[in-house]
Protein backbone atom coordinates (compact mmCIF):
# COMPACT_ATOMS: atom_id res chain seq x y z
CA UNK A 1 0.00 0.00 0.00
CA UNK A 2 2.99 2.65 0.75
CA UNK A 3 4.18 1.60 -2.52
CA UNK A 4 1.34 2.45 -4.14
CA UNK A 5 0.61 5.83 -2.38
CA UNK A 6 4.06 6.78 -3.18
CA UNK A 7 3.74 6.56 -6.86
CA UNK A 8 0.26 7.99 -6.61
CA UNK A 9 1.77 10.89 -5.49
CA UNK A 10 4.54 10.88 -7.82
CA UNK A 11 2.31 11.14 -10.80
CA UNK A 12 0.21 13.75 -9.02
CA UNK A 13 3.46 15.47 -8.36
CA UNK A 14 4.61 15.45 -12.22
CA UNK A 15 1.85 17.15 -13.30
CA UNK A 16 1.38 19.67 -10.75
CA UNK A 17 5.49 20.59 -11.15
CA UNK A 18 4.62 21.19 -15.10
CA UNK A 19 1.84 23.75 -14.33
CA UNK A 20 4.06 25.27 -11.24
CA UNK A 21 6.96 25.45 -14.15
CA UNK A 22 4.60 27.91 -16.23
CA UNK A 23 3.55 30.20 -13.03
CA UNK A 24 6.96 30.21 -11.82
CA UNK A 25 8.35 31.44 -14.61
CA UNK A 26 6.81 34.95 -14.50
CA UNK A 27 6.43 34.63 -10.47
CA UNK A 28 9.27 36.30 -8.04
CA UNK A 29 12.44 34.66 -8.19
CA UNK A 30 11.97 33.53 -4.38
CA UNK A 31 8.80 31.88 -5.01
CA UNK A 32 10.50 30.08 -8.57
CA UNK A 33 13.45 29.02 -5.61
CA UNK A 34 11.25 27.20 -3.44
CA UNK A 35 9.40 25.41 -6.39
CA UNK A 36 12.65 24.42 -7.38
CA UNK A 37 13.60 22.97 -3.96
CA UNK A 38 10.22 21.40 -4.11
CA UNK A 39 10.62 19.38 -6.63
CA UNK A 40 14.42 17.98 -6.11
CA UNK A 41 12.95 16.29 -3.04
CA UNK A 42 10.22 14.57 -4.67
CA UNK A 43 12.85 13.52 -7.72
CA UNK A 44 14.21 11.85 -4.67
CA UNK A 45 11.43 9.64 -4.05
CA UNK A 46 11.23 8.28 -7.68
CA UNK A 47 14.38 6.23 -7.19
CA UNK A 48 17.04 5.02 -9.96
CA UNK A 49 16.56 5.18 -13.82
CA UNK A 50 15.87 1.56 -15.47
CA UNK A 51 17.60 0.41 -18.40
CA UNK A 52 16.86 1.17 -22.07
CA UNK A 53 14.58 -1.80 -23.48
CA UNK A 54 15.10 -3.92 -26.23
CA UNK A 55 13.95 -2.45 -29.48
CA UNK A 56 10.31 -3.28 -30.64
CA UNK A 57 9.74 -5.35 -34.06
CA UNK A 58 10.30 -3.48 -37.49
CA UNK A 59 6.47 -2.06 -38.86
CA UNK A 60 4.80 -3.29 -42.07
CA UNK A 61 6.35 -1.40 -45.40
CA UNK A 62 4.35 1.17 -46.47
CA UNK A 63 3.27 1.19 -50.01
CA UNK A 64 5.18 2.41 -52.83
CA UNK A 65 4.40 5.89 -53.85
CA UNK A 66 3.92 6.90 -57.30
CA UNK A 67 6.59 6.65 -59.84
CA UNK A 68 8.65 10.64 -60.35
CA UNK A 69 8.64 12.21 -63.43
CA UNK A 70 10.86 10.81 -66.21
CA UNK A 71 14.53 12.53 -65.92
CA UNK A 72 15.84 14.33 -68.90
CA UNK A 73 18.08 11.81 -71.34
CA UNK A 74 21.65 11.65 -70.33
CA UNK A 75 24.28 12.52 -73.44
CA UNK A 76 25.25 9.49 -75.48
CA UNK A 77 28.53 7.51 -74.35
CA UNK A 78 31.56 6.53 -76.55
CA UNK A 79 31.70 4.48 -79.44
CA UNK A 80 33.44 1.17 -77.88
CA UNK A 81 35.88 -0.58 -80.12
CA UNK A 82 35.13 -2.51 -82.83
CA UNK A 83 35.08 -6.16 -82.42
CA UNK A 84 37.28 -8.89 -83.78
CA UNK A 85 36.44 -10.08 -87.28
CA UNK A 86 34.27 -13.50 -87.33
CA UNK A 87 35.90 -16.94 -88.61
CA UNK A 88 35.06 -17.53 -92.50
CA UNK A 89 32.21 -19.58 -92.94
CA UNK A 90 32.03 -22.92 -95.24
CA UNK A 91 31.48 -22.23 -98.64
CA UNK A 92 27.78 -23.20 -99.89
CA UNK A 93 27.16 -26.28 -101.96
CA UNK A 94 27.06 -25.37 -105.94
CA UNK A 95 23.71 -24.85 -107.39
CA UNK A 96 21.68 -27.04 -110.25
CA UNK A 97 22.70 -26.30 -113.71
CA UNK A 98 20.11 -23.64 -115.13
CA UNK A 99 18.36 -25.00 -118.43
CA UNK A 100 20.23 -24.31 -122.00
CA UNK A 101 19.08 -21.97 -123.67
CA UNK A 102 17.03 -22.13 -126.69
CA UNK A 103 19.36 -21.71 -130.19
CA UNK A 104 18.46 -18.63 -131.89
CA UNK A 105 17.27 -18.43 -135.99
CA UNK A 106 19.79 -18.53 -138.33
CA UNK A 107 21.11 -15.01 -139.78
CA UNK A 108 20.35 -14.75 -143.94
CA UNK A 109 23.09 -16.33 -146.08
CA UNK A 110 25.99 -13.67 -146.76
CA UNK A 111 27.04 -13.53 -150.36
CA UNK A 112 29.54 -15.63 -152.14
CA UNK A 113 32.96 -14.10 -152.24
CA UNK A 114 34.89 -14.00 -155.96
CA UNK A 115 37.32 -17.02 -156.79
CA UNK A 116 40.41 -17.10 -156.16
CA UNK A 117 43.46 -17.94 -158.50
CA UNK A 118 43.45 -21.34 -158.83
CA UNK A 119 46.51 -23.39 -156.38
CA UNK A 120 49.30 -25.76 -157.48
CA UNK A 121 48.56 -29.33 -158.05
CA UNK A 122 47.87 -31.07 -154.90
CA UNK A 123 49.18 -34.77 -153.23
CA UNK A 124 45.84 -36.16 -152.53
CA UNK A 125 45.48 -39.62 -153.99
CA UNK A 126 41.66 -39.08 -154.81
CA UNK A 127 39.07 -35.67 -154.52
CA UNK A 128 35.78 -35.06 -156.21
CA UNK A 129 33.32 -31.97 -156.02
CA UNK A 130 29.21 -33.36 -155.85
CA UNK A 131 26.80 -31.22 -156.70
CA UNK A 132 24.08 -32.97 -156.91
CA UNK A 133 20.91 -31.35 -158.66
CA UNK A 134 17.88 -34.42 -158.69
CA UNK A 135 18.00 -37.68 -156.90
CA UNK A 136 16.19 -40.56 -158.02
CA UNK A 137 14.76 -42.59 -155.88
CA UNK A 138 13.40 -46.05 -157.99
CA UNK A 139 12.84 -48.40 -156.62
CA UNK A 140 11.63 -46.93 -153.13
CA UNK A 141 14.38 -46.59 -150.81
CA UNK A 142 16.89 -47.00 -153.47
CA UNK A 143 18.25 -43.27 -154.34
CA UNK A 144 20.77 -42.48 -156.39
CA UNK A 145 22.26 -39.07 -158.00
CA UNK A 146 21.69 -38.44 -161.94
CA UNK A 147 24.26 -35.68 -161.81
CA UNK A 148 28.01 -36.82 -162.46
CA UNK A 149 30.90 -35.94 -160.44
CA UNK A 150 33.00 -32.29 -161.02
CA UNK A 151 37.03 -31.91 -160.29
CA UNK A 152 37.11 -35.60 -159.29
CA UNK A 153 40.38 -37.29 -159.16
CA UNK A 154 40.33 -41.46 -159.20
CA UNK A 155 37.08 -41.54 -157.74
CA UNK A 156 33.78 -42.53 -159.66
CA UNK A 157 30.19 -42.80 -158.77
CA UNK A 158 29.27 -46.10 -156.57
CA UNK A 159 26.03 -47.92 -156.20
CA UNK A 160 23.60 -47.35 -152.78
CA UNK A 161 21.94 -50.48 -151.61
CA UNK A 162 18.38 -50.31 -151.18
CA UNK A 163 16.83 -48.85 -147.80
CA UNK A 164 19.65 -46.88 -147.13
CA UNK A 165 18.40 -42.90 -145.80
CA UNK A 166 17.74 -39.90 -148.53
CA UNK A 167 21.34 -38.22 -148.94
CA UNK A 168 23.81 -41.23 -148.83
CA UNK A 169 26.20 -41.15 -151.49
CA UNK A 170 28.71 -44.01 -152.70
CA UNK A 171 32.17 -43.86 -154.50
CA UNK A 172 34.61 -45.97 -156.44
CA UNK A 173 38.50 -45.72 -155.38
CA UNK A 174 40.82 -46.36 -158.31
CA UNK A 175 43.10 -49.50 -158.12
CA UNK A 176 45.73 -48.98 -155.88
CA UNK A 177 43.56 -47.40 -152.97
CA UNK A 178 42.39 -49.40 -150.66
CA UNK A 179 38.72 -48.19 -149.26
CA UNK A 180 38.85 -49.83 -146.17
CA UNK A 181 42.17 -48.18 -144.49
CA UNK A 182 41.33 -44.38 -146.51
CA UNK A 183 40.63 -41.54 -144.58
CA UNK A 184 38.34 -39.54 -146.19
CA UNK A 185 37.89 -35.91 -145.28
CA UNK A 186 34.22 -34.04 -146.59
CA UNK A 187 32.85 -30.64 -146.53
CA UNK A 188 29.84 -28.83 -147.11
CA UNK A 189 30.15 -26.63 -150.05
CA UNK A 190 28.43 -22.88 -149.85
CA UNK A 191 27.76 -20.33 -147.60
CA UNK A 192 30.20 -20.03 -144.76
CA UNK A 193 27.07 -19.46 -141.55
CA UNK A 194 25.48 -23.19 -142.94
CA UNK A 195 24.35 -25.57 -140.73
CA UNK A 196 24.41 -28.82 -143.05
CA UNK A 197 27.17 -31.04 -142.84
CA UNK A 198 28.84 -34.37 -145.34
CA UNK A 199 29.50 -36.82 -143.05
CA UNK A 200 32.17 -39.88 -143.97
CA UNK A 201 30.52 -43.13 -142.85
CA UNK A 202 33.53 -45.82 -142.13
CA UNK A 203 32.77 -49.18 -143.24
CA UNK A 204 30.10 -47.89 -145.82
CA UNK A 205 27.07 -50.16 -144.69
CA UNK A 206 24.92 -48.39 -147.02
CA UNK A 207 27.22 -49.33 -150.28
CA UNK A 208 28.48 -52.05 -152.20
CA UNK A 209 31.83 -53.69 -150.71
CA UNK A 210 35.37 -51.59 -151.44
CA UNK A 211 33.34 -48.59 -151.81
CA UNK A 212 33.39 -45.67 -149.30
CA UNK A 213 30.42 -43.40 -148.19
CA UNK A 214 29.24 -40.50 -147.31
CA UNK A 215 25.89 -39.01 -146.07
CA UNK A 216 24.75 -35.38 -146.12
CA UNK A 217 22.29 -33.74 -143.36
CA UNK A 218 20.29 -30.89 -143.99
CA UNK A 219 19.55 -28.90 -140.06
CA UNK A 220 17.35 -25.49 -139.42
CA UNK A 221 15.74 -24.01 -136.41
CA UNK A 222 12.53 -24.92 -135.90
CA UNK A 223 10.75 -23.19 -132.68
CA UNK A 224 13.64 -22.71 -131.05
CA UNK A 225 15.41 -26.02 -131.81
CA UNK A 226 17.71 -27.97 -133.97
CA UNK A 227 16.23 -30.32 -136.37
CA UNK A 228 18.53 -32.82 -138.44
CA UNK A 229 17.37 -34.34 -141.60
CA UNK A 230 19.15 -36.60 -144.08
CA UNK A 231 19.14 -34.71 -147.35
CA UNK A 232 20.77 -35.56 -151.01
CA UNK A 233 20.39 -32.01 -152.54
CA UNK A 234 23.00 -30.38 -150.72
CA UNK A 235 26.78 -29.73 -152.39
CA UNK A 236 29.79 -31.17 -151.13
CA UNK A 237 33.57 -32.09 -151.35
CA UNK A 238 35.78 -34.84 -149.81
CA UNK A 239 39.46 -35.73 -150.19
CA UNK A 240 41.63 -38.60 -149.64
CA UNK A 241 45.34 -38.16 -148.68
Amino acid sequence: MGVALVALFVALGGTGYAASRVVISSSHPATAARHQSGHAARKSLQGPRGETGPRGPQGVQGQTGPQGPLGPQGQAGPAGPAGQTGAQGQTGAVGPQGAQGQIGPAGPAGQMGAQGPQGVPGTARAYAFVEPNEVVCEPIGHCAPTTPLAMTHNVSLGTVLAGAPAGTWCFVLDEGIESSTATVVASVEGAPESLDSAQWVAGAPDCSPNQIEIQTVKRTVQSGSLVSEHNGDIPFSFVIP
